[in-house]
């Protein structure tokens, strides 16, 4: 199970790990999901530590990232809202500053969307990073969200998926920030042409 940097950010943020520490492991463990997991969030906070001198507010920060795909099932559209619903109440009853900007930031991850921080920025290269990774890796993503899709008919799943790429080619930018922009851009645009064309 991956969560050696989960723990630590979890406790540095609510002060002890819990029984929401539990459900948390337990959400992104649901067998239901291949790509937004426990790694995924892993790999979130991971990036993040390479760039959090760049981040103006760095605890909702981490907790959007925590908290952002918390809910997912994927044939739902409304997972973003109920995964920033649950983070805004949570931390409400914790009394933690800034939960409306939490709530915000884990919205925006419903894409494609439109920051306007560089918080917002930082956080949306950060989750779409996987896109510019090697090949090797992007191939392995893409297999794992068709996995999570496994109920929708092959022709439908094709359609759909080929409409959100290309939604994402079609951006100037695919990432916001010099950092991710200079590091995955332009693997990213080969990544998704190759996945238009072999769907």
């Amino acid at each position: 199970m991956v969560k050696n940097l989960i723990q630590p950010v979890f406790k540095s943020i609510f002060g002890k790990e819990t029984a929401e520490y539990a459900f948390l492991i337990e959400k992104y463990s649901e067998p239901q999901r291949f790509y937004h997991t426990l790694k995924h969030i892993e790999d979130c906070l991971k990036k993040c530590e390479k760039v959090k001198h760049e981040i103006d507010d760095l605890k909702p920060f981490q907790v959007a990232l925590l908290y952002h795909d918390l809910f997912y099932a994927p044939k739902r559209k409304d997972n973003e809202e109920k995964s920033a619903e649950y983070a805004f109440e949570l931390l409400n009853k914790s009394n933690f500053d800034n939960a409306q900007k939490v709530k915000d930031l884990i919205l925006l991850t419903k894409h494609p969307s439109i920051p306007k921080t560089q918080d917002e920025m930082l956080l949306l290269d950060i989750d779409l990073s996987i896109l510019g990774e090697e090949q090797s890796i992007y191939e392995i993503y893409e297999e794992n969200i068709r996995k999570e899709y496994i109920d929708v008919p092959k022709v439908m799943y094709s359609f759909g998926r080929k409409k959100l790429l290309k939604k994402f080619l079609a951006q100037e930018r695919l990432f916001h920030t010099d950092y991710f922009y200079k590091k995955y851009e332009d693997q990213a645009r080969t990544n998704l042409k190759w996945a238009i064309e072999r769907l």
